[in-house]
């Protein structure tokens, strides 16, 4: 199987994952990464539902982890 067959089955997969989940979730956005064969890293996103629902969560999403980022080392930085 050739990489690119590889990461297409990934892709299929990833989207039979987004219907089935689809039935419970007003929207779904999967972002993932896999290795190539290279060593490199390939991004898979796929995603259902309302576009507008799934970028503001993902934005969300991001500003949280950089908060609680910037919390994290200020707590080490009040520590040390």
């Amino acid at each position: 199987m050739t990489e690119d067959d590889h990461l297409e089955e990934l892709q299929n997969r990833a989207t039979a994952a987004i219907e089935a989940l689809g039935e419970h979730f007003n929207s779904i956005q999967l972002i993932a990464t896999v290795r190539t064969d290279a060593g490199n890293s390939a991004m898979l996103a796929v995603g259902g539902g309302s576009y507008h629902e799934r970028l503001g969560a993902t934005k969300e999403w991001i500003i949280l982890q950089d908060e609680k980022a910037r919390s994290h080392v200020r707590r080490r930085e009040d520590e040390g």
